[in-house]
C-alpha cells in the first residue's frame, strides 16, 4: 500500500501509525544525500525541527519526534486529517461567515502565539494552514510547514523566501 500522502519541493511525506499509541502520524522525509542540498538547505531543515520542538499551541502542528541518520532527516508530526484550506475551498468552493471567522481567529491566534516566541513563519498559504476534524468545533486550524520561518532578534529578516506565488511584489 502507498501511504505517500504529500510530495513537495522539500520533502515526501508518509502517513504512519504512531507505535506506542496506535495513532495515524505524518513522516515528512528529506532526503538530504541524494538531492544536492546546500548546507544552509540542511540547516533549515533541522531548524524546524528544531523549532516546532518548542512550541506548543493548539494551532501549531505539533511535533512527536525528529531524528537524523547520514542521508535522511525524519521529522514525525501529528495528522490533520481535515487536510489544509486551500483543498477545502476547493471542495466546498465557499465557506460560511462562521466557519470563515473560525478559521481566521485560529489562525491569528498561532501566529501572535509563535510572534510572541521570537518566531516569524514567512510562508503562511492556504496549503499551510492545516484542519484537524474534532467533536467540538468544525475544524481545529493548525500552521504549519516551518521550513522558511526565522527567528527575530537582532536584525531584520532580509532573505526572499516564501512560495513566489504568495509574495508580494
Amino acid at each position: 500500500m502507498d501511504r505517500t500522502i504529500g510530495n513537495g519541493g522539500h520533502a515526501v511525506v508518509f502517513l504512519a501509525t504512531e507505535l506506542e499509541t496506535g495513532k495515524h502520524v505524518v513522516c515528512k522525509v528529506h532526503d538530504i544525500g541524494r538531492h544536492s542540498r546546500t548546507s544552509k538547505e540542511v540547516e533549515r531543515i533541522r531548524q524546524e525541527a528544531s523549532l516546532l520542538s518548542t512550541l506548543d499551541h493548539p494551532n501549531i502542528l505539533s511535533i512527536r519526534a525528529a531524528f537524523e541518520t547520514e542521508q535522511t532527516i525524519y521529522v514525525i508530526t501529528e495528522l490533520a486529517t481535515g487536510g489544509d484550506i486551500f483543498s477545502l475551498l476547493l471542495r466546498y468552493q465557499t465557506l460560511g461567515e462562521w466557519v470563515i471567522r473560525s478559521i481566521i481567529r485560529q489562525v491569528l491566534r498561532g501566529v501572535a502565539y509563535i510572534h510572541s516566541k521570537g518566531v516569524a513563519h514567512r510562508d503562511i498559504k492556504p496549503e499551510n494552514i492545516l484542519c484537524g476534524v474534532t467533536p467540538q468545533v468544525p475544524y481545529r486550524i493548525m500552521l504549519s510547514d516551518f521550513g522558511d520561518s526565522g527567528i527575530c532578534g537582532f536584525g531584520r529578516l532580509k532573505s526572499a523566501v516564501g512560495t513566489r506565488f504568495y509574495r508580494p511584489p
